[in-house]
């Protein structure tokens, strides 16, 4: 092929790269976290409990999941996002966020498998 005379930087390319999926990964967290504020309003208790988060689901996916499913997963949130006053809800919203980043096999962890999840503001109805 012979010799290339601007050689791509590798050093700015990853650079950039990993700016990218950094700067996606904060919009994700911001997003969940907006998402558990809209929801955790459902009951006079503050948090997201078990009913708020099949709401969550039912608005956010298109597909779904049976009872004992979306009762695992919950309890698998919960384990990772920490309660807080041991009311059996999820208190923190910034807890919440990172929790559905990091737990695996959680429905709401990936942008790309939700509906209607990056329609923010909330100008629709739920």
């Amino acid at each position: 092929m012979g010799f290339i005379p601007d050689p791509v930087d590798l050093d700015l390319f990853y650079e950039t790269l990993i700016d990218v999926l950094l700067e996606a990964v904060g919009r994700q967290q911001m997003n969940l976290a907006l998402c558990f504020e809209k929801f955790q309003g459902f009951d006079v208790d503050k948090g997201v409990a078990f009913n708020e988060y099949e709401e969550m689901l039912a608005w956010a996916l298109p597909t779904s999941f049976s009872k004992d499913e979306r009762e695992k997963q919950f309890v698998r949130l919960l384990k990772a996002a920490g309660d807080e006053d041991a009311d059996g809800d999820i208190d923190d919203a910034g807890h919440f966020a990172v929790a559905v980043m990091r737990t695996p096999g959680q429905p709401l962890r990936h942008p790309r498998d939700t509906r209607r999840f990056w329609a923010l503001p909330w100008d629709g109805d739920i």
